[in-house]
C-alpha cells in the first residue's frame, strides 16, 4: 500500500531559530479500512491523534518565524512518536477496544506502514534540520484533560506540561517564562521526558547537536479559536525569552 503525503512542511521566509515538529497533528487512515463505531471513535478521540496541536504548531510557527513539520496520518496507523521498533508502533488496543485494522499485523504490513509513513516524516525532519540549522527542536502535542486510569477517571489540573531529558536548565528557562502567564506549567507532566517520552525530539536534537524539549497541552485549551490564541500567546512571549 502506497501511504501518501506522511507529512506537510512550513517552512519560515528566513532561517529560523526553531524548528517545531507535530509527530501526532493528523487523521488520515487508509480509505479502504471499514470501521465499526467504537473504532471510529477511538480514531477521532486522543487515541487517533492529538487534538489541537495542529493548529498550535502552526500558529506559533507563524508567531515565532520557525520551521514547522506536521505528520498527516493518524498515530494508529504509524506512531511517529515512538522508535519502528516499539510495541505500540501500531496499538491493537485502544480502552477496552481491540483494533481490528492493527490486529496481528504481518511484518510486512508494519514494515510497509514504516516505510511509508514513519520513516519518511523522520527523514524530512532530518533534512529540515540539517538544511536549516535552527537552536531549538520543539516538539508539540496534546493530552487529555481526564485520564482514565485502573482506579477511574483522573481529572488533570496541569495545563502544559514542558518535558526534557538532556536540557534541564533549558526547561527550567521556559517553565520560569511562562511564570508570567495564567497557564499551570509544570515539568515532565503528564508524562516525563526521563523515562523515554519524547522519542522524535530526542532522536532529532542528539542527531544533531540541537537543543530539544516537547510541550504538552491540554486539548481543551486549544478547543476554540480564542483558546487556542490565548496558548499562542503565552508560549510566543516565553519562547521568544529563551537564552539559546
Amino acid at each position: 500500500m502506497v501511504f501518501d503525503s506522511p507529512f506537510a512542511i512550513r517552512q519560515a521566509a528566513d532561517k529560523p531559530s526553531i524548528t517545531i515538529c507535530c509527530e501526532h497533528g493528523g487523521q488520515r487512515r487508509p480509505a479502504h479500512w471499514v470501521l465499526n463505531p467504537a473504532e471510529e471513535r477511538i480514531l477521532q478521540d486522543h487515541w487517533g491523534w492529538d487534538p489541537g496541536a495542529s493548529a498550535l504548531s502552526l500558529q506559533l510557527a507563524e508567531t515565532l518565524e520557525a520551521d514547522a513539520i506536521i505528520g498527516n496520518w493518524s498515530r494508529l496507523v504509524a506512531d511517529l512518536n515512538r522508535p519502528p521498533e516499539h510495541p505500540e508502533l501500531c496499538r491493537e488496543r485502544a480502552e477496552d477496544i481491540d483494533l481490528s485494522f492493527n490486529q496481528s499485523l504481518s511484518a510486512t504490513q508494519r514494515k510497509a506502514r514504516v516505510d511509508g509513513i514513519h520513516a519518511p516524516y523522520h527523514q524530512a525532519l532530518d533534512q529540515l534540520l540539517h538544511e536549516r540549522r535552527p537552536r531549538l527542536l520543539l516538539s508539540v502535542h496534546s493530552f487529555t484533560p481526564v485520564f482514565i486510569g485502573p482506579d477511574g477517571p483522573e481529572v488533570r489540573q496541569v495545563e502544559l506540561g514542558v518535558l526534557f531529558d538532556d536540557n534541564d536548565a533549558l526547561a527550567q528557562q521556559l517553565i520560569e517564562a511562562l511564570g508570567g502567564s495564567d497557564l499551570k506549567v509544570a515539568a515532565n507532566e503528564p508524562y516525563s521526558g526521563k523515562l523515554g517520552m519524547i522519542y522524535s525530539a530526542q532522536r532529532h536534537g542528539r542527531a544533531h547537536a540541537l537543543p530539544y524539549l516537547e510541550l504538552e497541552i491540554r486539548a481543551d485549551l486549544l478547543a476554540t479559536p480564542a483558546k487556542l490564541a490565548r496558548v499562542t500567546e503565552a508560549l510566543t512571549l516565553a519562547l521568544l525569552t529563551l537564552r539559546l
